[in-house]
């Protein structure tokens, strides 16, 4: 009886471990879905209130793939949850948040 008992613990020990990397990368991919699923389309001009970094994705993790200067203009040409815009600049299209931009 106690061998029974031996032998089946490490199955379920290991049945338990073979689906814990499948939730853990189901956890991780969720939480990045809101910042691009919800991305709305639109089109209009600003500006940058000041320097602003200008990302590649609408989140504060992404790498910075340049530095926006106030008065440089700007094409938003998405809007994605809380706050982000995708924008068109002579530094590239990336992501920058939407309260430091001024509209034209």
């Amino acid at each position: 009886m106690p061998v029974n008992n031996i032998v089946r613990l490490p199955a379920t020990v290991a049945i338990l471990m073979a689906a814990a990397p499948l939730a853990a990368g189901t956890a991780a991919a969720r939480s990045y879905i809101p910042y691009t699923e919800h991305i709305y389309p639109t089109t209009r001009d600003c500006t940058p209130n000041h320097a602003v970094f200008l990302r590649a994705a609408p989140t504060t993790d992404a790498r910075v793939l340049g530095i926006l200067r106030p008065g440089v203009p700007l094409r938003v040409t998405a809007t994605a949850n809380y706050g982000w815009m995708r924008v068109r600049s002579p530094e590239g299209t990336g992501w920058a948040y939407g309260s430091y931009l001024t509209p034209d």
